[in-house]
């Protein structure tokens, strides 16, 4: 019965966040040329930020790294590509990405991130972090970053994570 009552509370909390809708938005409406979306997820929870950014990275890794791949191999038979016509290059901006992927903590978007950045720049995917706590980001994740941005920092390991990357 308590699994239950979790179950149901979670799933409510779930549908008050309007995170799901009947009909959502697919991965190919977000990858336009010339076009940037920004996704405020302020009211969600720490946990489901990290599991919508998960979801996203890992959407984005496996269409771009498809679209890049048919591309090399229609050029190495020159021939023409014919696949949907997507932007060649796609950067994913956090913020506060020490909530995304915590060095302390596992994490759905930790993992993903992971991926995306060592193995996404062969898809045409760059990651820009921003953070107030460079020592709490994972140290996988932005030992490859292409950019990290660090606001003003007071903690001792935030500065000495932040020099140590320049």
């Amino acid at each position: 019965e308590q699994s239950r009552n979790a179950l149901v509370y979670k799933l409510d909390d779930y549908r008050r966040t309007n995170l799901f809708s009947a009909k959502g938005t697919t991965i190919d409406e977000l990858l336009n040329e010339k076009t940037c979306h920004i996704l405020m997820l302020r009211s969600l929870r720490n946990e489901d930020k990290s599991l919508l950014t998960a979801i996203l990275s890992r959407q984005l890794f496996t269409k771009m790294g498809k679209m890049h791949s048919e591309k090399k191999q229609a050029a190495f038979f020159e021939k023409e590509y014919k696949g949907p016509k997507l932007p060649n290059k796609v950067w994913l901006f956090i913020d506060e990405a020490h909530v995304i992927a915590p060095s302390d903590t596992p994490s759905p978007g930790r993992k993903a991130l992971r991926e995306y950045v060592k193995r996404g720049r062969d898809s045409g995917l760059s990651l820009v972090l921003a953070t107030q706590q460079p020592a709490a980001i994972d140290s996988q994740i932005i030992s490859q970053v292409n950019i990290s941005i660090n606001h003003r920092l007071n903690y001792d390991p935030d500065i000495n994570a932040a020099t140590q990357r320049l």
